[in-house]
């Protein structure tokens, strides 16, 4: 019965996570972020270290938080839904948002996660933005540049 209860309470627990933002919140986020390079994927300073990789999992109490909810309680005001929130056009934090807009539409053509790998792929601490054994951590730009040097998004014609 312990089990059955632990597996209800995780199943409950990440679909209550799942629903907190839908995909172009996380979009937004995700944009926000690319516009800020003191920031990592959670918008914690650059540098910022996990215990387990993530900050979305509370070790202490075995709890769940989704990005959003995490970066909702960080940041309040929600500036990912501001206009303009960050950058002016022209400036690196608007060519990276739409950089990363770029990116995403051709991700999700060829049936790729936000990483540019197949949609089930699991990583060991929950992304491969933060490399356990060396404590560096990486912007998604960077990680996908480094994976498709070639930056195939550019393409005209067929490859989108």
């Amino acid at each position: 019965m312990k089990y059955i209860s632990a597996i209800f309470y995780f199943a409950t627990t990440y679909v209550a996570m799942a629903s907190s933002c839908d995909g172009d919140d996380l979009a937004k986020v995700d944009q926000w972020l690319a516009t800020r390079p003191d920031l990592n994927e959670y918008g914690d300073p650059k540098d910022t270290m996990y215990m387990g990789g993530s900050p979305l999992f509370n070790e202490m109490t075995g709890e769940m938080t989704s990005k959003c909810d995490y970066l909702k309680k960080k940041f309040p005001d929600e500036p990912w839904k501001k206009d303009g929130s960050t950058a002016n056009p022209g400036t690196s934090g608007s060519a990276a948002a739409a950089e990363l807009a770029k990116i995403d539409t051709w991700l999700e053509k060829k049936g790729l996660n936000k990483y540019g790998d197949p949609e089930d792929t699991m990583y060991m601490g929950g992304t491969p933005l933060f490399n356990e054994m060396t404590g560096v951590s990486k912007s998604r730009i960077a990680h996908l540049l480094e994976k498709f040097p070639d930056k195939p998004w550019n393409s005209s014609g067929s490859d989108l």
